[in-house]
């Protein structure tokens, strides 16, 4: 998995889970063995930066970004008309 090494991240199988996909079948997804630092960067504000877990498809090279430790950090507000969406930190 390039993903997997361009991170720097070795894969924990042990710790591994089924999970659904959109076709209506099951994939192994498997945790990295540590947390990476998540960043969000935007010109003029300071950065976003939580350490989380990150799960890999052992379908293909995709990194699954979910609610754990990753979506469940932020408040994500869409303002469809404007075509905007505003991203905050949780408070600690």
């Amino acid at each position: 998995m390039a993903l997997m090494d361009l991170l720097d991240v070795h894969l924990d199988e042990e710790k591994s889970i089924i999970m659904n996909h959109a076709g209506g079948g099951t994939f192994k997804a498997i945790p990295g063995d540590q947390k990476v630092t998540f960043c969000i960067e935007h010109s003029g504000f300071r950065p976003l930066q939580w350490k989380g877990t990150v799960f890999f498809s052992s379908l293909q090279d995709t990194i699954l970004l979910g609610h754990y430790e990753c979506l469940d950090q932020l408040i994500l507000t869409l303002d469809g008309p404007r075509r905007k969406l505003r991203v905050e930190q949780k408070s600690k």
